[in-house]
């Protein structure tokens, strides 16, 4: 038995070794990962700020081309695509409200008329219009006191709402303590 116990004793050790190296290799490991993921989010930031600072530079650049003070060729050619793109961006707004107006727009066809003869009597034109124009301010009327109510009603009501909101809890009641009862009489 002696032999069994050595030989389960040199493999606890073996078992061990192995155990304290992999374990050193697999730390190693991670702190390499670590090392490597922090240095390539700083890349991603540093260049996120790069790509910030070579768009600053472009327009500036516009800026002084908008201003004749660009003079180099390969420059010139990139601001005057920037031209060619704002031009069309300009006539793509255009058409976007030619489209909206048009929308708006009441296209009315007008058709030859066999009868040329009049729609209503002359004697019959004043009379009608003095009854629309009084229908229609009596509507105006309507409208207006309508418009009037419904204004004192909202104001009526967020009065009562801020009346509600800055009276404290309890101040209600200590202002019933001292309101006169119906003979007039205070508490």
């Amino acid at each position: 038995m002696s032999d069994v116990k050595k030989t389960l004793r040199d493999l606890g050790g073996q078992l061990g070794k192995w155990a304290r190296s992999g374990g050193s290799t697999a730390a190693d490991w991670w702190e390499e990962k670590s090392a490597i993921a922090a240095r390539t989010g700083q890349i991603r930031r540093l260049t996120r700020r790069q790509r910030e600072v070579i768009g600053e530079m472009g327009t500036k650049v516009y800026s002084l081309h908008k201003r004749g003070k660009v003079r180099n060729r390969d420059l010139l050619a990139d601001c005057e695509r920037i031209d060619e793109i704002n031009a069309e961006i300009e006539r793509l707004k255009g058409e976007i409200e030619e489209i909206r107006t048009r929308k708006r727009r009441v296209a009315i066809e007008e058709k030859e008329l066999e009868d040329d003869s009049p729609v209503v009597d002359e004697s019959d034109v004043g009379a009608s219009v003095a009854v629309e124009v009084q229908a229609a301010e009596e509507e105006e009327a309507v409208e207006k006191t309508e418009a009037v109510e419904e204004a004192e009603e909202t104001e009526a009501s967020q009065e009562a709402e801020e009346a509600e909101d800055t009276q404290e809890p309890g101040e209600e009641d200590a202002q019933d303590t001292h309101a006169p009862d119906e003979t007039g009489e205070s508490p």
